[in-house]
């Protein structure tokens, strides 16, 4: 059982990984094609949630991950809409750093 449970959670934190990277890269939709975007991220978070607090947790904590190394990376020379910056503060303050793993955040500018 505990080994399934390692296995989801896993799983989960790679889902937000992966996630996060297709948002970095989605770049400058227009302003109703992000709005719509971010509210299905939105509704899919919160199921997630109240489905498995645990499983959520570790969405965010993947998300933290491909965000903080974004933010260090980016710096002040990304031009973020004001609605992406604000998810992403979002995943950098609910997010945490967990293990020791490490990649590099492959971005096509």
């Amino acid at each position: 059982m505990a080994q399934n449970d390692i296995s989801q959670l896993s799983f989960y934190k790679k889902l937000g990984i992966q996630d996060a990277k297709r948002e970095i890269t989605l770049g400058n939709l227009n302003v109703e094609d992000e709005k719509d975007f971010w509210n299905d991220q939105k509704n899919f978070e919160a199921l997630l949630k109240k489905k498995n607090r645990r499983h959520y947790q570790s969405y965010l904590n993947g998300k933290y991950q491909v965000y903080r190394e974004y933010q260090i990376l980016c710096a002040a020379d990304c031009n973020l809409s004001e609605t992406f910056s604000r998810r992403m503060a979002f995943y950098l303050i609910k997010g945490e750093s967990v293990g020791t793993e490490g990649f590099v955040l492959e971005l096509n500018k």
